[in-house]
């Protein structure tokens, strides 16, 4: 596995929190502009960062994810 980049610090723009910039991370902001300013989903329906828990041939498995986007209060899309 290789290492990230880090190039500073940067405001994530779904919580407003500061977080560590690099160069998959400036990718994750620009899709959740996306979804937000381009395909209407509100700030509130994305949940960015999320483990996800899945059983794959009897074994719990933890993954993170980058988005779970919720419509009306249900999993519409994970990214």
């Amino acid at each position: 596995m290789g290492h990230k980049r880090i190039l500073g610090k940067t405001t994530d723009f779904i919580t407003g929190r500061e977080i560590t910039d690099t160069d998959d991370e400036r990718y994750r902001q620009k899709l959740a502009r996306f979804l937000v300013e381009v395909k209407g989903f509100g700030k509130s329906d994305i949940a960015p960062r999320r483990r996800i828990e899945m059983e794959i041939e009897g074994k719990k498995v933890l993954s993170m994810v980058d988005f779970v986007v919720c419509v009306e209060g249900r999993t519409f899309m994970v990214i």
